[in-house]
């Protein structure tokens, strides 16, 4: 439980390292940035110093001022993303899928490597479908 801690901590570090980067890469002040999220200067020094973790919505308000991805800021973050969340909530068969692929793995029944061939195989899978039902549009 402490390596977890330590860990997230870690995470929350670095991921807030990477938002100072993308901040001054971009040649803006910590109030400007503040300003337009709605946030003080000091609270966005402390998310940047890695002392605070900010909430899922200010983690996609960062992605959208930044032009980065959401997802990798939640996976930074080490978290999982609201509409993710949801999304397991709401559908049953996706939590039993996920949860047996973890269950396996961690029984030495398959390896990580093998899980992730099928999450990306599932992927696959999903976006042909996708773009199945688009095309019938």
């Amino acid at each position: 439980m402490e390596d977890e801690k330590h860990q997230q901590l870690i995470r929350q570090y670095d991921t807030g390292q990477y938002l100072l980067s993308l901040r001054t890469e971009k040649g803006l002040t910590q109030p400007v940035v503040g300003k337009a999220l709605g946030i003080s200067s000091s609270y966005l020094s402390e998310i940047e110093k890695g002392v605070r973790m900010p909430s899922d919505e200010l983690i996609e308000e960062f992605a959208n001022y930044y032009g980065v991805n959401d997802n990798d800021l939640f996976q930074r973050y080490g978290k999982i993303p609201v509409i993710v969340r949801q999304e397991m909530r709401e559908h049953p068969y996706l939590q039993d899928t996920l949860a047996e692929l973890r269950r396996l793995r961690k029984k030495g029944k398959i390896t990580d490597e093998q899980s992730d061939k099928l999450l990306r195989e599932i992927t696959t899978v999903y976006k042909k479908h996708i773009e199945e039902i688009r095309g019938e549009e």
